[in-house]
C-alpha cells in the first residue's frame, strides 16, 4: 500500500537518481565488511515512484508448504557470477544450504545432498539440550578462494568429534556447490571452530555455538564469533580465525574473559564481526552467570572482563586494542550486547555504532572513547566516565529485546533503540519504532534526524471480545533489521498475533516495509523525538509540549510500501534482513507452532504499473492548444493516456506570439501521475497491525 510519504511524493513529483542497469551483490550479512546494511548501487528500489508498486514475484519453495525448517538468517546474492545466472544463497535450520536462481528462486543445488548438518543432541521435554542441532542459522559470505567464486558459512558437523554438533566453517563453489576446503584432509570444511562435548543442560562441558555469527572475510582470513546456547551454561566468548585459502586454524588469541585456557566464562560473541583495514569490531554478551541473573553477581568478576563490551582487536593477532563497557559487572542483569558493530565513515570521522539489548545506543570513536550515548543518561563526553553507568545505577539492564544492527546512510544511523522515552517509560517503547540518529551531532538535542512508528496500533485480536492480554506494541520482534539503498529503507515486520475468546493465538503475516528518508521524500507529518509528547503547537502559537519539555520536532517518514508475505511466517527473528541486489529485495521467513507454513525465501520487485487508459474528451472552450497538453476553460492538464479528442467550437489556434496556456496547475500535476500514484494521492493507507510475535 502507499503511505503518507508516498502522498507527498505524488504532490511534489519527487524522484531520485538511479544508475541505469546497475546491479551489485549482497555479499554478506549487512552486505559489507563494515556491516553497514547499505546497498550503494542505484536501481528501481531507490526510486520512490517504483517502490510504491513493490510486490512478491516468486518464492522458494513454490506454494504454501515451507522448506521444512526455518530460514533464521538472510539470503546473500551473488549477482555478478560470470557465465552463469546470478544466484541467491541461504541455509536453513533443517541443515541444508541452497543455491537458488535469483529471479525464479528455482533450486540450482543444495549442500549436503543427503545427511543434514545437524548434531545428534535431542532436546529434553523442556526444549533444552539442542546445543549442536541448530543447522545453518546465520547468513553466508561471498569470497574469492583460489580463483573460485565461493560462499562461506558456519554450521554443526555431525562427523566432527563425538557428533554432538561441533561446528566448522564450510566454503563451497558458488557455481556448482562443490566443497573447497578439507582442512583436516578428510572432512569437508575448516578446522573445528566451536566444540560441543555433550548434550546435558547445565553441565560444565563445552556447549559452544556459532549460530548467530556470519563469517567476516578480511584479507586472507575468515573470522567467526563463538557464543553459547541460552547461557546453559555460559561459554567463554571467542573470535576464531581460519585461513581463507585452506580453512586451517590461525593463531588468533581473542577471548572475552580471563585467558584462553582458564575456567572463566562469558562474553559470548552473538553477532557478526565487522572489519576495516586494521581492526575487527564486535560486541559481547553477559558474564554474570544465570539464569536467574542475581544482582550483584554471586561470583567474582573475571579478569580481564570484556563482557557487555564493544571490542576492537588487531586483525592479525586478536590482541585487544580497546574494550568499551558501559554496563559494569555489578549491574549485569543479562543485557547482552548482541546487535554487533556497524562502522560509519561519517563526515566527522569514523564512528562505530550499535545498540545494547537494554535499549541504549552508542557511537564510539576509533580510539575506544565514547562519542555519544542515546539517550544520554550516564555522564556525557568528555568525562573520563563518559557513557558508563555507575555500579549503583537503577535503570533496567536485563534480558530485553534490542538485538538488531543499524543501517548506515551518510551520517545517519538507522536503528531500533529505546529512544528518549526509555528512561521514564520503560524499555519496550521502541520495539516497533525506527529512528535515524545523527552520528555527528554535538548533543542529544540534535541527535534524532527522524523517527517513525510504522506499525499502526490496532487491536491484537480477531474478535473484539477475545481474551488476549499481550500488548502488541511490546513485542521485541515487531521490526527486523533495516537495510538501505540510496535513501530508501527496507525492513521486515510482523503483524500482531491474534487471539480468539479463549486466548488461543492465530498467526499474523510477516511484511516487508519501505520507508523513504526525508532527503529523498519530504514527509507530510512530524513527530516529537520523544513520542510521549505532542509535536503540535499549542493554542495561540505557543510551542508544543515536545519543545517545552526539551525535545525536538522531527520528520515522520511513514511507510512508502507495505507488502504482506504469503506464508504467515515470522519475517523478523533474529538475523533476518532484506537483501538488496539486482533491483530486487530478498527476504526469508521462519516456521514455528504459530507459523507452521513459514520457511520460505521470497523475492520482491516493483511491478510495472498498468498502461494509462485511453480517454475520449469533448472540448468546448474559448481557446485550445492542440497536442498532448490540453487547455480546458483555462485549466491545463496532460492526457493520462492516448486521447481521442472531439473538438467543438474551437477558435483559431493562438499564434506563436501568443503565450500558450500554462499546464502547471494542480489538475495537471495530478493527471501526470501514474494511475497507482493518483490512487495513492486520493486515499489514506489502511493501518498495519503491530506485532505480538515473540
Amino acid at each position: 500500500m502507499t503511505g503518507k510519504a508516498a502522498a507527498l511524493a505524488l504532490i511534489l513529483g519527487t524522484s531520485v537518481f538511479v544508475v541505469p542497469g546497475a546491479s551489485a551483490d549482497w555479499a554478506s550479512y549487512r552486505n559489507d565488511a563494515l556491516r553497514t546494511g547499505n546497498q550503494p548501487q542505484g536501481s528501481p528500489l531507490s526510486d520512490p515512484k517504483a517502490v510504491v508498486n513493490l510486490a512478491v514475484t516468486h518464492s522458494f519453495p513454490a506454494g504454501s508448504q515451507g522448506e521444512g525448517g526455518s530460514f533464521e538468517a538472510a539470503p546473500v546474492v551473488a549477482a555478478n557470477v560470470e557465465g552463469v545466472e546470478s544466484r541467491v544463497l541461504i541455509g536453513s535450520t533443517s541443515g541444508f544450504f541452497y543455491a537458488l536462481d535469483s529471479i525464479s528462486l528455482n533450486k540450482l543445488w543444495q549442500y549436503p545432498t543427503t545427511a543434514p548438518l545437524l548434531g545428534n543432541c535431542i532436546p529434553d521435554n523442556g526444549g533444552n539440550g539442542t546445543f549442536g542441532r541448530y543447522g545453518i542459522h546465520a547468513s553466508a559470505t561471498l569470497a574469492q578462494i583460489g580463483g573460485q567464486n565461493a560462499v562461506a558459512f558456519g554450521a554443526p558437523d555431525p562427523t566432527a568429534e563425538a557428533g554432538h554438533g561441533s561446528a566448522r566453517l564450510f566454503a563451497l563453489n558458488v557455481i556448482g556447490g562443490t566443497p573447497i576446503w578439507k582442512a583436516d584432509g578428510v572432512h569437508d570444511g575448516s578446522a573445528v571452530v566451536a566444540h560441543v562435548q555433550g548434550c546435558t543442560p547445565g553441565a560444565p562441558e563445552l556447549h559452544e555455538r556459532i549460530a548467530n555469527s556470519s563469517p567476516l572475510v578480511l584479507g586472507n582470513k575468515v573470522y567467526i564469533g563463538v557464543h553459547d546456547s541460552g547461557d546453559d551454561p555460559l561459554q567463554k566468548g571467542k573470535v576464531v580465525a581460519v585461513d581463507l585459502a585452506t580453512g586451517k586454524l590461525l593463531p588468533f588469541n581473542y577471548v572475552s574473559t580471563g585467558t584462553p585456557l582458564d575456567n572463566t566464562r562469558g562474553g559470548g560473541v552473538w553477532n557478526s564481526p565487522a572489519g576495516d583495514g586494521t581492526s575487527v569490531y564486535f560486541t559481547t554478551g553477559n558474564t554474570n552467570p544465570g539464569p536467574p541473573y542475581i544482582l550483584p553477581p554471586p561470583l567474582p568478576e573475571p579478569s580481564p572482563n570484556h563482557g557487555l563490551s564493544m571490542v576492537s582487536v588487531d586483525r592479525d593477532t586478536g590482541n585487544v586494542n580497546w574494550a568499551f563497557q558501559p554496563v559494569p559487572y555489578a549491574i549485569d542483569g543479562d543485557p547482552d550486547w548482541a546487535a554487533g558493530a556497524a562502522v560509519a565513515h561519517a563526515s566527522c570521522g569514523t564512528v562505530i555504532t550499535s545498540v545494547m539489548k537494554d535499549g541504549w545506543a552508542y557511537g564510539v570513536k576509533p580510539d575506544g572513547s565514547c562519542k555519544w550515548q542515546f539517550p544520554q543518561t550516564a555522564p556525557a563526553p568528555p568525562s573520563p566516565q563518559a557513557c558508563i553507568f555507575p555500579t549503583n545505577d537503577k535503570h533496567l539492564h536485563a534480558d530485553t529485546g534490542y538485538r538488531q544492527s543499524a543501517a548506515v546512510f551518510g551520517d545517519k544511523v538507522i536503528i531500533r533503540t529505546g529512544g528518549e522515552n526509555l528512561i521514564n517509560d520503560g524499555v519496550s517503547g521502541g520495539y516497533a519504532r525506527l529512528v535515524a540518529l545523527d552520528a555527528c551531532a554535538a548533543d542529544d538535542a540534535h541527535r534524532v534526524k527522524w523517527l517513525t512508528d510504522p506499525l499502526v496500533p490496532t487491536s491484537n485480536s480477531a474478535d473484539p471480545n477475545a481474551n488476549c492480554t499481550a500488548n502488541p506494541s511490546e513485542n521485541e520482534f515487531a521490526l527486523g533489521t533495516p537495510t538501505v539503498t540510496n535513501g530508501i529503507i527496507y525492513v521486515t515486520a510482523n503483524e500482531a498475533d491474534r487471539c480468539d475468546q479463549s486466548g488461543n493465538q492465530f498467526a499474523g503475516n510477516g511484511h516487508v516495509l519501505a520507508i523513504a528518508d526525508p532527503t529523498v521524500l519530504l514527509p507530510l507529518t512530524t513527530i516529537c523525538s520523544n513520542p510521549k509528547f505532542s509535536a503540535i503547537p499549542s493554542f495561540g502559537g505557543r510551542p508544543s509540549d515536545c519543545v517545552n519539555n526539551g525535545y525536538s520536532v522531527v520528520p515522520d517518514p511513514g511507510v512508502l510500501a507495505d507488502v504482506a508475505l504469503p506464508d504467515q511466517g515470522d519475517a523478523v527473528h533474529l538475523r533476518k534482513e532484506p537483501a538488496i541486489a539486482n533491483g530486487r529485495v530478498y527476504v526469508a521467513t521462519s516456521m514455528d507452532g504459530l507459523h507452521p507454513q513459514g520457511g520460505h525465501v521470497y523475492v520482491l520487485e516493483p511491478a510495472s504499473p498498468p498502461p494509462p487508459p485511453s480517454v475520449t474528451i469533448s472540448v468546448s472552450m474559448t481557446e485550445t492548444q492542440i497536442g498532448p497538453d490540453i487547455c480546458i476553460n483555462g485549466q491545463g492538464f496532460t492526457s493520462p493516456g492516448p486521447a481521442q479528442i472531439s473538438y467543438m467550437n474551437i477558435p483559431q489556434r493562438p499564434t506563436p506570439s501568443t503565450p500558450a496556456p500554462s499546464t502547471s496547475t494542480p489538475m495537471a500535476n495530478f493527471l501526470r501521475q501514474t494511475p497507482a500514484r493518483r490512487a495513492g494521492w486520493l486515499r489514506s493507507p489502511a493501518p498495519m497491525p503491530r506485532s505480538n510475535r515473540m
